[in-house]
């Protein structure tokens, strides 16, 4: 497919790479988000049923944002 004149096609151009890098991180960030909420609301359950201490829920959820965060963006 031809752009504005052009023989690059619309998926080689850097523009469209980047817009769809920024796409996927976003994705990313918002997927990150959820996955953090379930596991706190798990591990509140657990904490609130006396089965965990403070301690350990705050340990736990904390380690959880670090190895997203150090994996794969921010949480």
């Amino acid at each position: 497919m031809t752009v504005f004149g052009f023989d690059t096609p619309v998926e080689e151009t850097v523009f469209y790479k980047e817009v769809k890098q920024e796409g996927r991180e976003e994705e990313r960030k918002q997927f990150n988000k959820k996955a953090v909420n379930v596991f706190e609301a798990r591990f509140k359950g657990l904490l609130e049923k006396g089965i965990i201490t403070e301690e350990i829920y705050q340990q736990e959820v904390d380690a959880f944002r670090a190895q997203l965060s150090g994996n794969q963006g921010e949480a």
